[in-house]
């Protein structure tokens, strides 16, 4: 499959989901090419179809003075944060033509979180991905990545964000992650990863990459 790639750093999150539909129209236009949208956004709280107002815990006062933003996005899930430091990758394609199966959504995400398990392996960090927890991958109960995607017309959208440094931990006290109050969160740099960000997102969209190449190939 071939691949377009773009970065994009301190993104407004209207801007970036704007950017993410031009460039799903783009995939839907060119089935058999993928594209992979890399960002660091601006501090936001986003919330996807199944999140309840109740719990985002910041008032409008307070969101203004962390100068934090509120966006409603495509997306499954609840509430999330998504800002600085963080690793945010959207790969865009046409999942039929990249080999999966009809309505192969479960195939998807299992991919997409299997290739950011071996990517953090490849850089030592072991995780889990536990059952028990909101859906992601986490080190020692800490969440490092969340995950949430959207499929429309066969195409898939949004994906994962990698904590790699900042401090992630205050924001999120600002909403209920998932529903859940007071989850704890870890970043690369937390554990001792010296890559910079650019290093990182790089090599995890190289190995996002090699992951559909895999299906693909099958």
């Amino acid at each position: 499959m071939e691949w377009k790639t773009e970065i994009h750093q301190y993104l407004g999150f209207d801007q970036l989901e704007a950017v993410q539909e031009d460039r799903r129209q783009w995939v839907k236009a060119n089935p058999e090419k993928g594209f992979m949208l890399i960002a660091e956004p601006l501090p936001t709280f986003t919330h996807g179809v199944s999140a309840k107002p109740e719990d985002c815990l910041w008032d409008s006062e307070t969101l203004l003075n962390e100068k934090v933003e509120c966006v409603p996005v495509s997306r499954g899930g609840q509430w999330t944060y998504h800002g600085p430091g963080q690793i945010v990758i959207y790969p865009l394609i046409q999942l039929s033509a990249a080999g999966y199966p009809n309505r192969g959504v479960k195939e998807y995400v299992s991919d997409l979180r299997n290739s950011v398990v071996r990517y953090l392996k490849s850089i030592d960090i072991i995780v889990e991905t536990p059952d028990s927890k909101p859906f992601g991958i986490y080190h020692e109960g800490r969440k490092l990545v969340s995950m949430g995607i959207h499929i429309r017309d066969g195409i898939s959208s949004h994906g994962i964000a990698l904590y790699h440094s900042g401090d992630q931990t205050s924001y999120f006290k600002g909403i209920r992650a998932c529903g859940v109050t007071n989850e704890s969160f870890v970043t690369l740099t937390e554990l001792g990863v010296e890559h910079s960000w650019l290093d990182c997102a790089s090599q995890l969209a190289e190995e996002l990459k090699r992951g559909f190449q895999l299906r693909k190939n099958c």
